[in-house]
């Protein structure tokens, strides 16, 4: 602190992620130097020429020219030759400002950084005494390089779907250790994310159910291998459950796996799940990445042909023959995960590398043409059904057809009632219309970057952006599509079906054991924010 408002420059350290806008900044460093916002300046230490960071940006300060993971030296500077105003002692609420300490520490197993990959240091942990952003939303805090955890866990809680069947699973606390149950700390995270008046939560007791020790909250991980590991806890957890399919109903697909004769049009399949749909950048050897992401799709399912030394040896022919080998998407889930591959190997230097090619992506995904894709290539074409249990098998047609089968066994939609295959109501192909709901973002390198996202609302339609801590408002939706056309690497859609949408509005009531959870941890949290205040 260079000004003339006090007779002794102080020094003030800050710890933030590097993904802080630098508006936020501003908010901080006034908050820890006693100063109204907005009547300073901070510029770079010893570089006096230079322009004072813009107050209104809210670029994240990685992106200003900060260095993540070490230390970055500011100058507090008078602005326009007047010195800052000085805060009131107290505030509105009769509480004594000082004593609101901006972190607390030392604590480096919980500390708060930017996700950068040469960070080693112990850290402090950014306090979350603070009041909830204005948007009534609360943000999670970075322990370390959890950035990516936390864009999913919002993504997740966003998501009217999940959350409310996470609220109905209820706990048997006598027969598992809360401490070490998945789905209960995701239910008593998002319990604190809907009821807390905190500018922003902690996320150590969710990872510690994953089993993680202090060490792997430094390590940056994939957010879609992240996803389908928790996935894959909770489904383990819910067996015998009323929740025990509610992750397949939800996130799975089905397609199908297959390699037909060109010569006598015999088939062999094998159908397949997936949670998620990757969608290539680049195809290999291009230079030029796909336009979109319905570019990307078609490209998905665009079969290949097996000839010259690749030939299939088919079972029918009893020889090596020319066949055709692909994908085909049998029907899709409510919820639909693209994940854009933006993370590749470049043979030439023999690193892994980042892709920041344009591919856009809608505001409305109509997925129809995908599901029933007509090839005129062949003559002869299969129909057959998923065998049941085996999930695989062949057969062949003689008959002039599309290159899908028009048998009415064929699972070709998707899957709305809680019912078995036999009962189940295939969704007709005109209503395969999805909406976006979350854009999750990395910027950064292959080396090391940012996780953040971009979720809509279904109560108020508002898109706001959630950046570790910080949540804000998106101006407008366009924005969005744009801007990040460059970086999204996971798109989450769902289905446009208005009598199960309306189904998963806001609850206007918790079940009783959510109650009693809330009471426990309002009980809990009270005493601790008294002391800390006092």
């Amino acid at each position: 602190d260079t000004t003339s408002a006090k007779t002794i420059n102080e020094r003030l350290t800050l710890n933030l992620p590097a993904s802080t806008p630098v508006n936020k900044l501003y908010e901080d460093v006034a908050h820890k130097a006693g100063y109204v916002n907005g009547t300073f300046y901070l510029t770079w230490a010893n570089t006096g020429a230079m322009a004072p960071l813009d107050q209104a940006s809210e670029m994240s300060l990685v992106l200003s020219g900060f260095e993540a993971g070490k230390r970055n030296f500011l100058q507090l500077t008078d602005k326009d030759g007047e010195q800052p105003q000085i805060t009131s002692v107290t505030d509105s609420s009769g509480v004594d400002d000082s004593s609101q300490g901006r972190f607390i520490g030392p604590l480096p197993r919980d500390g708060t950084v930017g996700c950068s990959s040469d960070y080693s240091s112990p850290s402090y942990s950014y306090s979350s005494i603070l009041n909830k952003s204005e948007t009534g939303y609360v943000g999670l805090v970075n322990q370390a390089m959890t950035c990516y955890l936390n864009s999913l866990l919002q993504t997740l809680f966003m998501t009217p779907e999940f959350r409310n069947a996470l609220y109905n699973w209820e706990f048997e606390e006598s027969e598992e250790d809360p401490v070490i149950s998945i789905p209960y700390q995701l239910k008593r995270l998002f319990v604190l994310l809907q009821t807390s008046k905190k500018r922003a939560i902690e996320t150590t007791d969710v990872t510690r159910s994953f089993g993680w020790d202090s060490s792997e909250a430094w390590q940056q991980h994939d957010v879609q291998e992240l996803c389908r590991v928790m996935f894959d806890a909770l489904e383990q957890k819910w067996k015998q459950t009323e929740q025990a399919d509610l992750i397949n109903q939800l996130y799975q697909g089905k397609l199908k796996d297959y390699v037909r004769c060109l010569e006598c049009g015999y088939e062999s399949w094998r159908i397949d799940t997936y949670l998620d749909i990757p969608l290539v950048i680049r195809p290999f050897g291009a230079s030029q990445a796909f336009g979109s992401v319905e570019e990307a799709l078609q490209a998905f399912i665009q079969p290949e042909t097996l000839d010259g030394p690749n030939q299939y040896f088919c079972e029918r022919c009893k020889k090596k023959c020319d066949a055709r080998k692909g994908l085909r998407f049998l029907h899709f889930p409510y919820l639909l995960t693209l994940q854009l591959k933006r993370f590749d190997f470049d043979y030439t230097t023999m690193h892994r590398i980042k892709l920041n090619d344009r591919m856009t992506f809608p505001e409305e995904l109509d997925m129809s043409p995908f599901i029933d894709v007509e090839d005129e290539k062949s003559p002869q074409t299969e129909s057959c059904t998923d065998s049941g249990a085996e999930n695989e098998g062949s057969c062949h047609s003689d008959q002039m057809s599309n290159d899908f089968s028009t048998d009415d066994a064929v699972d070709e939609g998707i899957c709305l009632d809680n019912t078995s295959s036999a009962e189940r109501v295939l969704k007709p192909k005109s209503s395969l219309t999805f909406e976006l709901f979350s854009v999750m973002v990395h910027s950064g390198s292959a080396a090391g970057g940012h996780y953040y996202a971009c979720i809509k609302s279904f109560s108020d339609s508002q898109w706001y952006s959630f950046n570790d801590q910080h949540v804000s408002k998106v101006s407008q939706l366009a924005s969005v599509l744009k801007e990040y056309s460059t970086n999204a690497y996971m798109l989450m859609y769902r289905l446009k079906d208005p009598s199960r949408n309306a189904k998963f509005l806001e609850v206007e009531d918790f079940p009783e054991h959510i109650k009693r959870l809330v009471q426990r941890e309002r009980e809990m949290m009270e005493p601790k924010t008294a002391k800390m205040l006092t």
